[in-house]
């Protein structure tokens, strides 16, 4: 079988430490820097090292190459859309707010 890196992978590098979180699966795992070497290789080389192969294949970081994450997004936002066990709450905040949240941007009077 064939497989690909989830598009969903976001990579950081720390001193010591290589953090990888997969946005789709919600996975996040941490490595040390040694293994960064086998990390950055192509697949086919990373396959040689099964532990970690399959332990990524689990956490969703590695998926088969057949798999669509495209049409599975869409799949699961169609059923969040459909799902009424779920409150959502959106804030609405006016130009008096005094929330006073650094993000915001707003000049506060």
């Amino acid at each position: 079988m064939k497989y690909k890196k989830s598009k969903y992978n976001i990579i950081c590098v720390d001193e010591d430490k290589i953090l990888l979180f997969n946005t789709l699966a919600g996975s996040f795992v941490e490595f040390d820097m040694k293994f960064g070497d086998e990390l950055a290789e192509s697949l086919n080389e990373l396959k040689e090292s099964r532990k970690i192969f399959n332990y990524l294949i689990n956490k969703g970081f590695i998926i088969p190459d057949s798999i669509n994450e495209d049409e599975k997004v869409q799949s699961l936002e169609k059923e969040i859309r459909q799902n009424n066990n779920q409150l959502s709450l959106v804030i609405m905040t006016t130009e008096m707010c005094n929330f006073r949240c650094e993000c915001c941007g707003q000049a506060f009077l």
